[in-house]
C-alpha cells in the first residue's frame, strides 16, 4: 500500500514539474499587423501623385496614389452628352407614339438605347474611381512598388501597407499548453527592442497542431496601456503568470 501510494506522489510530482518546465521554458512571438496588404493598380495608367512613401503614416480614407484618368474623364464627359442625346430622343417617340405616328418598336429601341447609354456612364464612372488609391485603413507605408509619373498595369502591386495601431501577438506553443489556455486568458511579454514589458490577453488558437514538432498558434492582443513605441515586427518573450 505504502509502495503505491509513492508511486502515485511521485508521479504527481513528476507530472507538475513537467508542466512547469514547459511553462517556463522560453517561447518567443512577434508583433504582427492585424491588417497587412498589397495595394495592387485596377486599371492601366500613368502615375502623377503618390502621397506617402516607406515608413510614413496615413490615415483611413486617405489619397494614397493618383492617376492620370484625363482620357477615361473625357470618355464619361462623351457618354453623359449620349445620354442627354437619347433621353431627347426617347421623349419624342414616346409623344409620337402617343400620336400613333410611330411604332412600338421604334419606342422600345429608343428606350434600350437611353439604357445602353446608361450604362456606359456607370462603367465610365466605376473606371474613374479607380484613378485614386484609397487608404482602406490608418497605418503606415511599409514598401512603395513604384514611382512617380511610371506607367502601370493593371495588377501591378503598388503599395505594401499594414495597420499598425492593431498589432496582434503571434507565438508558437506546445500542444500540451491548449489543456489550460483558452481565449482571454492574461499573459505579459517582454519586448526586446525596448526592453519594455506590456499586458497581453490570448484571443484565439490556432486551428491546427504540427504533428512534427507538436507546436500550435496562439494569437493574442496587447490590452490598453501606453504601446506607441511597438512596430510590426518586433519580438519579445511570453511570460505566463502561474496557475
Amino acid at each position: 500500500m505504502k509502495i503505491c501510494l509513492s508511486i502515485v506522489l511521485l508521479t504527481m510530482i513528476f507530472s507538475s514539474l513537467t508542466c512547469a518546465e514547459v511553462r517556463n521554458r522560453d517561447i518567443y512571438a512577434q508583433l504582427k499587423g492585424k491588417h497587412e496588404i498589397l495595394l495592387s493598380s485596377e486599371l492601366s495608367a500613368r502615375i502623377i501623385y503618390i502621397k506617402v512613401r516607406n515608413g510614413e503614416h496615413f490615415n483611413k480614407g486617405d489619397i494614397l496614389i493618383q492617376f492620370d484618368c484625363a482620357l477615361e474623364e473625357a470618355k464619361l464627359e462623351k457618354a453623359q452628352i449620349v445620354m442627354k442625346s437619347r433621353q431627347r430622343m426617347h421623349t419624342i417617340q414616346q409623344r409620337l407614339l402617343k400620336l400613333n405616328s410611330t411604332g412600338n418598336l421604334e419606342a422600345e429601341m429608343a428606350a434600350v438605347n437611353v439604357a445602353k447609354a446608361r450604362a456606359d456612364i456607370n462603367i465610365q464612372s466605376v473606371i474613374i474611381s479607380k484613378c485614386n488609391v484609397i487608404a482602406p485603413f490608418s497605418g503606415r507605408v511599409v514598401n512603395t512598388e513604384v514611382d512617380t509619373y511610371e506607367f502601370v498595369s493593371a495588377g501591378r502591386p503598388l503599395l505594401q501597407i499594414i495597420d499598425s495601431g492593431a498589432l496582434e501577438i503571434e507565438f508558437l506553443a506546445p500542444s500540451s499548453w491548449l489543456q489550460w489556455i483558452k481565449t482571454g486568458y492574461k499573459f505579459l511579454i517582454k519586448i526586446s527592442e525596448t526592453r519594455s514589458t506590456h499586458k497581453g490577453e490570448v484571443t484565439r488558437t490556432g486551428a491546427q497542431i504540427d504533428p512534427v514538432t507538436h507546436l500550435v498558434k496562439i494569437y493574442g492582443k496587447l490590452l490598453a496601456q501606453n504601446k506607441n513605441n511597438l512596430i510590426a515586427g518586433m519580438t519579445g518573450k511570453i511570460i505566463m503568470p502561474d496557475r
